[in-house]
This record gives C-alpha cells, structure tokens and sequence, in this order.
C-alpha cells in the first residue's frame, strides 16, 4: 500500500495547530458570526492573489482561524469568500465599525498577503478600496505595518514610540512575535507604559513605573531597582513571564515607596536559582 504523503501532511499541519497554536484573537470571544465575517473577507484578500494561496498561507490562516476559535476548516472560509457580495461587505464593515477592528484587520491582512512575497498590484487596490471603507487613518497605516513587518521578520519601515500601546489595536494573536528589548533608555521619565517587552540584560534602574506592560525575561535577564535614595516603585496592571527582580531599599527603613497593583508574576524556579 503506497504511503499518502498529502494525507500525512496534512495531518502534520493539523498537529503542529495544536502543538504550537498562536495566542487567542481579541475577537476569539465574540459571536461566531463575527469571527466568520471577519475570516472571510482575509480569505477574500489571499484570493486575490492570482498566483493562489501557498502551502505557507494556507498553514498560518488555519492558526488565525484556530486563534480566531472558528471550527470551519480553510476550504468552508474559501468557499465564502469566493462567493462575497455587497451584502457581504455591508456585514463585514458593520463587524469592523462595532468592534473597532480596522486596525487588527489591517495587521492580519498584511501578514498573510505578505508571508511569500510582496503584496501584488490586486491586493494592494482591494486593501486600499477596504482601509477607505473601514476609514483607515492614513497616518497608523507606517505602524501597522510595521506591526506586520516585526512579525515576518522584515526590515523596519518606522520606529515604534516606545509607549505604543499594542492592546489597543487588537494584536495579542501575534504577541509572541511583538516583544521588543528592554534597556534603560525605554523608561522616558522613569516610566514605561504599554508595549511587550524582553529583558535580555541585567538593568539597573532608581526606582521606576511600569504600566500597563507584559515583560518576559531570558535566562540573563534581571530587573535591579535601587530605592536606598529614598527611589519609588510602581508597578500597575502588568504582566511578568520569568521574572528576576531585585529591589534594594535598605537603608532608609521603609521610606522607600513599593506599590504593586493587579499583577501577574508567573515563572519557575530552581531552589538553586541565586
């Protein structure tokens, strides 16, 4: 009996959606009718594409859709978007509009359309005819794509401002591709706000505010904060991945000001670790 090597790839790639999905979507939680919505009109962008979808798109637009928690396989989407009407883009803009998901579109469009090549002349109209009709800012459209070249692993188009809120424009799918490395000189006054960090270095700092941050940290990575100047430390509604913090504020007896508010510190440890 010959060995149906489709059929195994196929199986792999439905392996590797459960081995290594991506984080869940800011819509995974919304009515299956606007994940689908939404779903559609990406496989309406990858269709556009005279050349067809890729083995590579085809695998990434399953984790989407797995992050997306829509059950329907590629091949039920395709058959949807081939068949898209106006009736279908009055109801995919009115799932833009209430979820304010242009931005998060945006990103996830050019993702896809941009995995295997640039993006082509008809993709590039139908995407620019979409960001009108969803009412794109023409000025978040460097960061955002941007947001789409850090993921593939493009060259820079712009710099980021260190505080761009990431959270607010609905990208978390993609989180473990956004984290930027922490150094001094991201702490603009003493405080960071927003934004996925990596801390790949030990940083001392004299005291700071870290707002609003996920921050994960490599084996060398380590957190000092020196309040013996009498220093303050806030930290407010972040996230920590591993962390390796040292807090030094010993020789004024407690003048030193440490508060911590709605936190998550998840890591684990040896009873070795120094």
């Amino acid at each position: 009996m010959a060995l149906n090597m489709q059929k195994l790839l196929e199986d792999i790639d439905e392996l590797k959606i459960e081995k290594f999905p991506l984080e869940k979507h800011f819509l995974s939680e919304k009515d299956e009718y606007v994940r689908e919505q939404y779903a559609v009109q990406l496989a309406v962008l990858l269709l556009a594409d005279d050349r067809g979808i890729t083995g590579e798109q085809s695998r990434l637009f399953s984790l989407l859709l797995d992050s997306l928690s829509i059950k329907k396989d590629i091949a039920s989407i395709i058959s949807l978007a081939q068949s898209i009407d106006q009736h279908g883009l009055r109801e995919f803009l009115s799932v833009i509009d209430e979820y304010d998901a242009k931005s998060s579109f945006l990103v996830d469009a050019l993702i896809l359309c941009r995995l295997d090549g640039a993006i082509t002349d008809d993709q590039c109209i139908l995407l620019s005819e979409l960001c009108l009709l969803m009412q794109v800012n023409s000025e978040d459209i460097p960061c955002l794509a941007q947001i789409a070249s850090m993921v593939l692993g493009l060259p820079d188009i712009v710099t980021l401002p260190v505080d761009f809120n990431f959270a607010s424009i609905g990208v978390s799918a993609w989180k473990e591709f956004l984290y930027r490395d922490l150094h001094e000189n991201c702490f603009i006054d003493g405080k960071i706000e927003h934004g996925y960090w990596r801390v790949n270095k030990k940083i001392d700092l004299s005291g700071a505010k870290i707002i609003s941050c996920s921050i994960i940290f490599s084996e060398e990575g380590k957190l000092l904060f020196d309040l013996k100047s009498r220093g303050s430390l806030h930290i407010l509604g972040s996230s920590f991945i591993n962390p390796k913090i040292v807090i030094d504020g010993s020789e004024y007896g407690g003048q030193s000001q440490i508060y911590i508010q709605d936190c998550i510190f998840n890591g684990n440890y040896s009873i070795n670790d120094p």
